[in-house]
């Protein structure tokens, strides 16, 4: 199974998914999606962990279950 894919229009999808990429990757891929807010997805964990971004406001994070959400998301997966 699959956690990160994207469709043709990344800028366009309410959830962009990506592996980490190292600090500095990371971080132009949340600054250039810089409105969005930002998960850190563990798949390895057991269960599957989802939390805020590290560094990122925790306001800017609403649970995905929970509707709040208005903007689309970022997650970064990390392996």
């Amino acid at each position: 199974m699959e956690w990160v894919y994207n469709g043709a229009d990344i800028d366009g999808a309410k959830v962009v998914w990506a592996r980490d990429m190292g600090e500095a990757g990371n971080q132009e891929l949340i600054d250039y999606f810089k409105n969005r807010a930002v998960w850190l997805v563990e798949p390895d964990e057991r269960p599957p962990k989802v939390s805020p971004y590290p560094g990122r406001p925790a306001e800017k994070c609403a649970p995905l279950d929970s509707g709040a959400s208005a903007a689309p998301d970022l997650g970064v997966a990390r392996p």
